[in-house]
């Protein structure tokens, strides 16, 4: 007897396909994967899928296996779909719900275990806080392997990349979608790892406790587009956030400042022109030491290191959108020229600027 998940695979293939109804594909998947029931449908995400920069080198890769006659074996089952889970690198269509939760949990070897990577802009910030086991995280500066009560904040222009850590059979954890609000903007200020990318350990276990409570309660509320119950589910996020801010405090982090803030949007107005520590400093209102001494204490990195991760970030965007050479790229970062961009991409992603195309096209 077939198993739901060597079915799934076989009907989402067909609707791929056009071999199959909207009905078929939802009837197998449902026996599969239980999302909320006002959440967003399963063939508008896979028909989002579709979309995604690497699809069409995913169909190529599996039309032999898949358009062979009968199912699939179940190991090619379950690679087919943590493949197709892993493929969403822009998740602006496909996840246009406001202020949702969710739990997830990736088991080793199950078709849930995906290795996800999304260089693009993002359609809100994303809260992780792990609950069980460890995720594994690409902060582009560092790689972090998370423990229950870690959580990672990644704003919507940030590199995304995470997956379940290898020390560990399973992976569970929360994660968070939110529009930013003027109620907000405050409790935000966390302490950055990465351009766009923060983080904090929570150790006290009632602290812990309160934000877990806090985020149960949000997973509660669903996920309906009704204007009024997304207004109830903000006030569910803003006494999430504050909550959160709690323990940052509570832990005695660095935040960052005012003026160090003034320095990060002087660099982000200006990333791709040239400019000097000193212009940097001058926005900042503070001597170039200072800014130095600021920067590296609020964000763990020095000015000009913090613009070239968040010229990185970009250029992952770049490079999996649109067919443009190299060099054209290299030129529109701001780089002297296309070697430079080279060696300055390698050295923060562990690969040239081809390789990470051909990785995620």
């Amino acid at each position: 007897m077939n198993s739901p998940l060597v079915k799934a695979a076989r009907s989402v293939y067909d609707y791929f396909c056009h071999h199959n109804s909207e009905a078929e594909l939802v009837d197998s998947f449902r026996q599969l994967y239980a999302s909320p029931s006002d959440g967003p449908d399963l063939a508008t995400i896979l028909t989002e899928l579709k979309k995604q920069p690497g699809f069409p080198d995913f169909i190529d890769r599996w039309q032999l296996i898949m358009s062979r006659p009968g199912l699939p074996s179940e190991q090619q089952a379950t690679e087919f779909l943590r493949q197709l889970a892993s493929s969403i690198e822009d998740d602006r269509r496909i996840f246009q719900h406001h202020n949702v939760a969710s739990h997830e949990r990736r088991a080793k070897g199950s078709w849930q275990d995906a290795h996800t990577c999304r260089p693009d802009k993002k359609s809100g910030w994303m809260l992780h806080i792990t609950r069980k086991g460890a995720g594994y995280y690409n902060f582009i500066r560092s790689e972090v392997h998370t423990e229950p009560g870690d959580m990672v904040l990644f704003s919507p222009d940030s590199y995304q990349e995470y997956r379940r850590s290898q020390s560990c059979e399973e992976w569970h954890y929360n994660w968070v979608q939110f529009q930013n609000n003027s109620q907000l903007n405050d409790l935000l200020n966390w302490p950055e790892l990465a351009p766009g990318i923060h983080f904090c350990k929570v150790t006290d276990p009632k602290t812990r406790e309160r934000i877990e409570v806090a985020v149960d309660l949000l997973i509660k509320q669903g996920w309906s587009t009704d204007p009024e119950e997304i207004r109830i589910r903000g006030v569910c996020i803003e006494f999430l956030m504050r909550r959160c801010y709690q323990a940052i405090e509570a832990s005695g982090s660095y935040q960052i400042d005012t003026r160090t803030r003034a320095a990060m949007q002087f660099i982000e107005d200006h990333l791709f022109s040239h400019i000097n520590i000193e212009m940097i400093a001058t926005a900042a209102s503070l001597s170039p030491s200072a800014l130095t001494r600021h920067f590296k204490k609020e964000v763990g990195a020095t000015a000009m290191q913090w613009r070239e991760e968040k010229r990185i970030t970009v250029a992952c965007q770049k490079l999996i959108n649109g067919n443009r050479r190299m060099i054209e790229i290299a030129e529109e970062l701001g780089y002297a020229n296309q070697m430079y961009f080279t060696r300055c991409f390698r050295r923060h992603m562990k690969m040239t600027p081809t390789e990470f195309r051909r990785k995620h096209r």
